[in-house]
């Protein structure tokens, strides 16, 4: 056999392997700020992630060693999980994380607030699955999927005991969509929203999946309507102020404004949260990035 037709045999082989190949993920954390303003880190250890299957069955992936990360410091950036495992095609409706159990050792997960005090942290994490609309095909691409903790809804941090039960939102890389925009300044400067705090302390944007004709908005209490994402408002230069939310699931969303983001407590139903009056409903396909502004 010539060398030529040694190597187009080769070559043959090959794409014929990877023809075969099963699909790859790859999946990248992020998370949304805590309301409690002395928080200073948020460390958490896992050891895996499982995916739900259309079926209903399991795919558990282990990583080698436990991962521990300072969700605080994946706002703006994020934190590689997996980076192209190997997944068998399929369609998968589910994600989970698998936080390390710490219940013999409290070193694995714990808070650090702003005078450097150190308390260990509760992980309240469930068998559920956050909803995830993912399609793998075989020939050994990968998919990438973006997971985004939303602190704010998810942490206890104001006692002695700070406690994390996991509010997620995921969705595939190139179908995740973002809302962002700007909110007037004499909304936020007003005595009212300020109630004897620094300017802009507890501004914050929730979002709501709008099932009707209208959503009354609500603090996070494990009843609807219950936000599925927040974001605290950010200063961008004088009398200017803006949000962000990415890692939203196509969809309906109700946009509520609330001056009392920093009385947030997931773990009861009597915040003292109330919201504006104007709400915002926006409808955000596939890779969307829309601005919805507060005036």
């Amino acid at each position: 056999m010539t060398r030529l037709a040694r190597c187009s045999l080769i070559l043959a082989f090959a794409g014929l392997l990877a023809a075969c190949e099963d699909g790859r993920i790859g999946v990248e954390l992020s998370a949304d700020p805590p309301a409690a303003v002395t928080t200073q880190e948020v460390d958490v250890s896992l050891d895996g992630i499982t995916l739900q299957r259309d079926d209903g069955s399991e795919d558990r992936i282990d990583f080698d060693n436990t991962v521990r990360v300072n969700l605080m410091r994946f706002d703006n950036v994020t934190f590689p999980l997996l980076d192209a495992e190997a997944l068998d095609a399929g369609d998968y409706t589910g994600i989970r994380l698998e936080f390390h159990d710490s219940s013999s050792d409290d070193s694995d997960n714990y808070v650090i607030d702003t005078s450097h005090g150190r308390r260990p942290l509760t992980i309240n994490a469930s068998n559920e699955f956050t909803p995830l609309n993912l399609t793998v095909k075989k020939k050994g691409k990968t998919y990438t999927v973006q997971v985004r903790l939303d602190l704010r809804l998810s942490l206890t941090a104001d006692s002695s005991s700070p406690s994390l039960t996991p509010v997620l939102r995921a969705a595939r890389d190139t179908k995740a969509a973002r809302v962002s925009g700007s909110v007037k300044d004499s909304l936020i400067s007003t005595s009212s929203c300020r109630d004897g705090r620094s300017t802009g302390v507890g501004v914050a944007i929730y979002a709501f999946k709008k099932l009707g004709d209208s959503v009354a908005p609500d603090d996070y209490d494990g009843s609807e309507p219950d936000p599925v994402a927040s974001t605290p408002v950010h200063s961008s230069g004088s009398s200017s102020w803006q949000y962000n939310i990415g890692v939203l699931p196509p969809g309906d969303y109700t946009l509520a404004l609330t001056c009392d983001g920093d009385q947030e407590n997931p773990s009861t139903s009597q915040d003292e949260i109330g919201f504006l009056n104007d709400t915002h409903d926006v409808s955000l396909d596939e890779g969307d990035e829309q601005d919805q502004d507060f005036n």
